[in-house]
């Protein structure tokens, strides 16, 4: 097995999930099982006719989500074609 990968064992919702992951990267993939943890105890406790099913389904809904609204904000391409237009209406002040 290569140096840098590991197994762990993740706790979530009350499961354990065994995992191999690069160990640079094991601080991230436990705060992550702790965040999914987190939110479906917090809903848990909130909602406590709630199924575990629908909780599990309701926590990736939100994380899905986040992660969509957070890709969208780094994509640039919407203000790229504005910013080609208008370097060159700069550019063809400087050249009159």
């Amino acid at each position: 097995m290569d140096d840098k990968i590991k197994q762990i064992t993740l706790k979530m919702a009350g499961h354990e999930f065994k995992a191999t992951i690069n160990m640079d990267n094991e601080e991230m993939v436990r705060a992550a099982a702790k965040e999914v943890d987190t939110r479906f105890n917090g809903l848990m406790n909130q909602f406590s006719s709630l199924s575990r099913e629908k909780a599990l389904v309701k926590v990736a809904y939100d994380l899905s989500l986040e992660q969509l609204e957070l890709k969208e904000m780094k994509d640039t391409r919407p203000y790229d074609q504005k910013i080609i237009e208008l370097t060159k209406t700069v550019d063809s002040c400087f050249k009159d």
